[in-house]
């Protein structure tokens, strides 16, 4: 087994906790806070790492509309996404709904120009995550499950945005990754900060289990996590990449 099909596992196994830890946050905050902090704690372990690292943080003028659509795509849509779902349905379903992510990459990827063509495999693997999705969402489908199911399609918008963002990142080339995805973390927090602020308003009571909670998911399940999936990526591609979810 390579070296990338290891960190794979072992990304997968670790961000399948995301849920349970987003579930302890839903006690204390709402759905963009929740976002907020995943995000602010990411950003600010990007430019702690790239300090220590000595890397240089800057990037060209041109490049950053992408790592901000990154971020929106990446980070805003699919954290917020998640815990709004998870008000609703059951923390399994998302996680399940959430490894659509392979099947959406190799949608998107075979029509983005200069992205990876989709095979005659792949295209058996998007039929038969197609097929999976079909049976979730069946027992939403009854009468008066109606929030159910829209929340289970809603998680689905988390997939495309992974997609999107992975085949923005590949256009970056000669820029290191994790100078993108710490821009992209930053835009995502500046972005969050007043609709977070707007929604759902300062949080009046924060449980210390909760501050240990985002904390552990910005830093460690999304800050550390996302800069090893990327430099995956660059190496493997998104597709390969996208199969954490499977785990």
């Amino acid at each position: 087994m390579d070296r990338d099909w290891v960190l794979i596992i072992v990304i997968g196994v670790s961000v399948g906790t995301i849920f349970f830890f987003q579930d302890i946050l839903l006690r204390d905050l709402g759905p963009f806070s929740i976002a907020l902090a995943r995000v602010t704690f990411a950003a600010l372990t990007g430019w702690v790492l790239l300090t220590v690292a000595g890397v240089d943080w800057r990037i060209p003028i041109h490049v950053l509309p992408l790592a901000m659509l990154v971020g929106l795509m990446m980070f805003v849509v699919p954290f917020v996404v998640y815990p709004t779902a998870q008000l609703y349905i059951a923390t399994g379903i998302a996680g399940i709904v959430n490894a659509m992510t392979p099947v959406m990459v190799v949608i998107i990827s075979h029509f983005w120009p200069g992205g990876e063509k989709a095979t005659r495999f792949k295209a058996l693997g998007v039929l038969s995550g197609f097929v999976g999705i079909v049976f979730l969402t069946i027992p939403a489908m009854q009468p008066g499950q109606g929030s159910e199911l829209l929340a289970t399609l809603m998680v689905l918008l988390a997939p495309v945005g992974f997609a999107i963002a992975m085949n923005i990142v590949r256009q970056c080339e000669g820029i290191e990754t994790k100078v993108i995805v710490t821009w992209a973390f930053t835009f995502a927090t500046l972005i969050l900060l007043p609709v977070a602020g707007f929604f759902e308003g300062v949080p009046e009571k924060i449980q210390p289990a909760s501050w240990a909670a985002a904390a552990f998911l910005g830093i460690c399940l999304t800050g550390f996590e996302f800069f090893t999936a990327f430099d995956v990526m660059k190496r493997s591609g998104p597709t390969k990449t996208s199969t954490i979810t499977f785990i």
